[in-house]
């Protein structure tokens, strides 16, 4: 009877969902058993390979399309911008600065669209409001093992970004921080998170994800219109489901629910 008298409040929660739940013969809502954990197949995410063990401190690394030098704002990165150059070796430009570069500031790459791969230092702790949105051709970032917060709309309609690994010692997100990244099939969270905030994938095309079972608080819309997204299991610990958390998720077809959930 429990099991049923879920399965039909979370069918009839209309602002929750607009999915088709009928796809398979296996589709429908499921409550594990105490203790019980169950999540999706997904594999770990490649690496850069250790690449950002390499990166100096007070440098960033980058690739660009045409092999093209960006600009860098001095005012948003904590320290003085010194130069950049291109390194033969390893194929990257390098921009370096007058010391250790703990974070980077909103918008210091906001718009562009030249650059293809960033890797940060080990040395980077925070990323700014908005400092790489709209980063159209932007395919892959390595951030490092030592940040702690990442900001709202930090990757916004970076919408060839293919792929993010959230280092374990990242601690809060900001508000559609991957939001309209059109092109993000692969995800990886990382142990230190506490909640998933508003709208962190909306309209992202993952089919799968491993939620954190630290994760206590999943925002409004978070999955919404992630229409390639197939099944997902909420952890234990979490209480409600938030306004369209799955709008729009035409092919979802299993949600596994916790039994610590009481309102949705």
């Amino acid at each position: 009877m429990r099991f049923t008298y879920v399965l039909l409040t979370f069918v009839f929660a209309s602002f929750l969902f607009a999915c088709d739940l009928n796809d398979s013969e296996n589709s429908g809502m499921e409550i594990p058993d105490e203790g019980q954990t169950e999540y999706p197949d997904n594999e770990l995410l490649p690496d850069d390979g250790g690449l950002s063990k390499e990166v100096p401190l007070n440098e960033i690394w980058y690739n660009s399309k045409n092999n093209s030098k960006l600009d860098v704002d001095n005012g948003v990165f904590g320290v003085s911008f010194k130069y950049a150059e291109f390194d033969d070796l390893s194929g990257y430009w390098k921009l370096v600065f007058d010391g250790e570069v703990q974070s980077i500031g909103d918008k210091a790459f906001a718009k562009c669209i030249a650059l293809t791969k960033i890797v940060l230092p080990n040395s980077i702790r925070k990323i700014g409001i908005d400092a790489f949105s709209e980063c159209e051709n932007l395919r892959s970032i390595s951030l490092g093992n030592s940040l702690r917060e990442i900001k709202k709309r930090a990757f916004s309609n970076c919408y060839s970004l293919e792929a993010i690994v959230i280092p374990d010692t990242v601690e809060k997100l900001g508000e559609d921080t991957f939001r309209g990244c059109l092109s993000l099939a692969e995800v990886k969270l990382g142990k230190g998170l506490k909640s998933l905030p508003d709208g962190i994938f909306w309209y992202c095309p993952f089919k799968s994800i491993i939620i954190p079972e630290n994760i206590t608080r999943i925002g409004e819309s978070a999955f919404s219109r992630c229409e390639e997204l197939l099944e997902i299991t909420i952890p234990n610990g979490v209480t409600t489901l938030n306004d369209g958390l799955f709008y729009s998720c035409l092919k979802l077809n299993r949600v596994v629910l916790p039994n610590s959930l009481n309102k949705i």
